[in-house]
């Protein structure tokens, strides 16, 4: 009698706790797309519970086995796998989206969301696909970082960063106007680089040069934005001592570039009619021809202020050269 008494409620009571597995989790989607780290999400079915396993590759489905166990990580490879398949679990629980990272640069991924009911030890998973699940998706090629200047000026502190990291060829750049007080200093012999470069309207950047040395901004993408670029230049108070220097212009040929780039230096043009420079006086409002080379003469000694400073136009690999004539 007890026998059949227990038997019934093993029959009806237990199994009466979850409803019969019908309906597949659906609609995988992502967002939040980075270069390392993704997030999906999707609409529940009716399990009382979904596991969600992700795989580098773009083919196939996961199946995970009824009575396993799996142990969700939310960075990739970490989390329970279903055999030796590469699916790996990163979600169990009762939600509609995680967040993975550990993810390869610009790699494809598959992800698929099982419904299943019952708890450790006894799980019944319902391995049917359903809309858009499973769901391919790929990282970026590059990772977004912006500026916050929170510690200080330089560009090569982690704090500095928006992810608390330095940037790298591998993320597009931004530095904003609105809120920041400190904004970014490539110092001299601490070089930089990025992708993609944006430097928001009022904002500012500057690639700084003293008597040490001079900052390098390397971009491999592209850049927008106004920059200042620093180049410390040898001077001398006596015009005999001859310290010259070439220099180009680091305009766009649409740009009017003027002569007050050069302020507090003596500015030369080159003329090919009599194949010799001359000296273009004080005016700085003088229209230079950015297809052309210039030179200067610093008439100065005295430290810091040999220094020539160039509001610029930043683009794509842009090159301002100053070679001293020995």
């Amino acid at each position: 009698m007890v026998s059949a008494i227990f038997k019934d409620f093993g029959a009806w009571g237990v199994k009466s706790a979850y409803s019969t597995l019908t309906t597949q989790a659906s609609n995988v989607s992502f967002t939040a797309i980075d270069y390392t780290q993704f997030t999906a999400s999707w609409n529940n079915g009716n399990g009382s519970k979904r596991a969600a396993f992700i795989k580098q590759g773009s083919g196939g489905s996961a199946v995970p086995v009824n009575a396993s166990t799996y142990t969700a990580s939310t960075t990739f490879g970490l989390g329970t796998q279903i055999g030796l398949t590469g699916w790996y679990c990163i979600y169990n629980g009762t939600g509609t989206s995680v967040t993975v990272d550990g993810l390869s640069i610009g790699t494809s991924y598959r992800v698929f969301v099982a419904e299943y009911n019952g708890v450790d030890g006894s799980s019944e998973y319902l391995t049917s696909l359903a809309t858009a699940n499973p769901k391919n998706q790929s990282t970026n090629l590059y990772g977004s970082i912006s500026w916050n200047g929170s510690v200080s000026t330089n560009w090569n502190t982690d704090a500095n960063w928006s992810l608390n990291t330095i940037p790298t060829a591998y993320y597009d750049v931004t530095v904003p106007l609105s809120g920041i007080t400190n904004f970014p200093v490539v110092f001299a012999n601490a070089p930089g680089s990025c992708h993609n470069l944006t430097i928001e309207s009022g904002a500012s950047l500057t690639v700084q040069s003293n008597v040490s040395g001079t900052g390098s901004l390397i971009t491999t993408g592209t850049v927008t934005g106004n920059m200042t670029i620093e180049r410390f230049v040898a001077g001398n108070s006596l015009l005999t001592a001859n310290v010259f220097h070439l220099v180009s212009i680091p305009l766009h040929p649409d740009n009017v570039s003027l002569s007050n780039l050069f302020l507090g230096s003596y500015l030369y043009e080159y003329l090919p009619a009599t194949n010799a420079w001359h000296g273009m006086g004080t005016t700085t409002t003088a229209e230079l021809d950015e297809t052309e080379g210039y030179m200067i003469y610093y008439p100065n000694t005295s430290k810091p202020t040999n220094l020539q400073a160039f509001r610029i136009q930043a683009r794509s690999h842009l090159r301002l050269l100053i070679q001293e004539i020995l």
